[in-house]
């Protein structure tokens, strides 16, 4: 028996590169590609540009969304950079700028956590309207059996992608994130004692913190 293995690929590039679609009653079958690039009016486009050119990546990406336990880490990464603003902009600072991109591969504070996942959904939600809105209009469109499994198996995508990302907003309390994680490196990460102040260095001359005689 002679088997073909295509590979994971969307219903829309099945047709397109094959002239045929898999079943989509199967979730494997079912992905949707979505776009997304950085924001020109964004203060930082110019640092987060500059990140993705030294690693090669264009300033926008596609991503293959479907059922899977986990999210597309290459999309994550490029969203958590995307995302970047606010309090944690300061890791776009020169001195950062040889690890930024592999700060993106791990959370960094709640904040920028939750502007992806609301990105994400915001993303599937307006693709979901749109394709219904093509779906009620299916029997005025001609459509091949064929077209209409490619967007059936992309609702089902977005169904499930919605799914994993509103899971996954309401457990960013349990995440470590890069305060966290650098805390822990520096070993920083445990509370003073008075019993820690005991330990004698050339610059406290032994004293606890605080117990400081200025006169």
């Amino acid at each position: 028996e002679l088997t073909v293995n295509y590979g994971r690929r969307s219903g829309a590039c099945y047709l397109e590169e094959y002239g045929f679609v898999p079943p989509n009653d199967l979730d494997e079958n079912c992905l949707v590609e979505l776009v997304f690039g950085l924001d020109e009016k964004d203060r930082f486009f110019d640092d987060k540009a500059d990140v993705l050119e030294q690693q090669e990546l264009d300033m926008s990406a596609s991503f293959d969304l479907g059922f899977g336990s986990e999210a597309d880490p290459d999309m994550v990464q490029f969203l958590r950079l995307s995302c970047l603003k606010g309090a944690d902009a300061f890791l776009l600072e020169p001195v950062f700028s040889n690890e930024l991109w592999g700060f993106m591969s791990y959370p960094v504070s709640e904040e920028n956590e939750r502007a992806v996942g609301n990105l994400v959904l915001s993303r599937c939600r307006t693709a979901l309207a749109t394709l219904r809105a093509e779906e009620a209009d299916e029997p005025s469109q001609g459509l091949g059996p064929a077209v209409i499994s490619v967007r059936q198996g992309e609702i089902r995508a977005l169904q499930a992608t919605v799914s994993w990302w509103t899971r996954d907003l309401e457990l960013l309390n349990l995440k470590q994130y890069y305060q966290e994680r650098r805390l822990k490196e520096l070993n920083l990460d445990k509370e003073w004692s008075p019993e820690d102040g005991q330990t004698e260095s050339s610059f406290s001359g032994g004293r606890a913190p605080g117990n400081v005689d200025w006169s």
